[in-house]
């Protein structure tokens, strides 16, 4: 297994700020909001931070709050940090409704409600690095990885990273990460770019020695491809059983996790 991908991979004119106070990364952060929102969320939505330190990641980490209103997800390398600035609810909403789609097929075949949680922004550090960390979007453990005493102790199975479709190179370095940072554990991460014109594109990542990239998605009012395969096995870390079968998210459920 490789060693984690360098989060600031593939980021191309990304504005970056030295490490001051959590009122001036704010204010950095509130601007990259505000042209995200004038440009119709299609342009950059990520900044770096540098000599960040150590407390300053553990609240990045662990407040919602922290940057007076303005929504992220983050992650780190060293002393050096990065922000993604969700743009707007509806990145929030096409990720639910995605989890939701996979809870209701799994709920449906008769899995158990405790046989899985869904971790949302919770933070992993790398197997083989703890100076290196991340959040996502939403992700998924089986029983055999459910939190203990509401402490995430492995690794999901599944993790979904959203952004606006300009992001969708970052995106990719950022399945990579999952990957090599999880020595494997992750299998499956799907990316999910969103267009406000109302196209929304899903790309499945695997891993067999190196991320690739097994699926591509397209759901807009005119078309929609797919379907959405997610193998069981892969995601529930066991056999299937009974009724349990491979995921199918067809026509309809990817239209519910349309605009």
């Amino acid at each position: 297994m490789q060693q984690p991908q360098n989060i600031l991979s593939s980021l191309v004119d990304c504005p970056s700020i030295e490490w001051t106070s959590f009122d001036n990364l704010s204010v950095a952060a509130r601007s990259i909001l505000g042209n995200l929102l004038t440009s119709n969320e299609s342009g950059n939505q990520f900044l770096i931070l540098h000599n960040i330190p150590k407390h300053a990641i553990d609240r990045l980490f662990g407040e919602e709050r922290i940057l007076q209103g303005v929504e992220y997800r983050f992650s780190f390398e060293g002393s050096t940090g990065l922000l993604k600035i969700i743009p707007s609810y509806t990145h929030n909403f096409i990720t639910r409704k995605l989890s939701g789609e996979i809870e209701w097929m799994v709920r449906s075949m008769g899995v158990p409600a405790d046989d899985y949680n869904f971790g949302m922004r919770s933070a992993h550090y790398a197997n083989t690095d703890i100076s290196t960390g991340k959040e996502p979007d939403e992700c998924f453990f089986p029983r055999s990885r459910r939190p203990v005493h509401y402490e995430f102790s492995g690794w999901p199975t599944l993790v979904i990273e959203a952004g606006v479709n300009k992001s969708l190179p970052r995106l990719r370095e950022a399945a990579r990460w999952w990957f090599d940072s999880s020595s494997g554990d992750v299998r499956i991460v799907l990316l999910v770019g969103v267009d406000k014109m109302r196209e929304v594109i899903i790309e499945k990542w695997q891993f067999d020695g190196q991320p690739y990239c097994a699926q591509v998605v397209v759901i807009n009012p005119i078309y929609i491809t797919g379907p959405l395969l997610l193998h069981f096995q892969p995601l529930m870390d066991r056999p299937p059983v009974r009724n349990e079968t491979d995921l199918v998210l067809d026509t309809q459920a990817l239209r519910n996790c349309g605009l």
